[in-house]
């Protein structure tokens, strides 16, 4: 499509920032990882080795990352906390 509209180009040239800013963060994240295993391969020579350091690793990950670090209370906790605080006073 063709913009005749001169602030359509300008919307258009902001999605392709976005677009090549996205795929710039992609190929960091790529590099990231690929360098990450490489290292894992060049420290640990050893299959056990390997295994127990990139275990280590990954774990190290997660915990720095957030994932097992939870951030507030998800919704579903408090719905169940709530059930079952109301069971436990019907069944006095």
């Amino acid at each position: 499509m063709i913009c005749f509209i001169p602030w359509m180009k300008i919307v258009n040239l902001i999605n392709y920032c976005r677009f090549f800013g996205q795929l710039l963060a992609f190929v960091c994240v790529h590099q990231m990882g690929i360098s990450l295993f490489r290292f894992i391969a060049a420290v640990g020579r050893t299959q056990v080795v390997a295994n127990t350091f990139g275990f280590f690793v990954l774990l190290l990950i997660y915990v720095l990352g957030g994932f097992i670090i939870a951030k507030g209370e998800p919704h579903y906790l408090s719905f169940t906390q709530a059930t079952v605080s109301r069971r436990m006073v019907h069944a006095t």
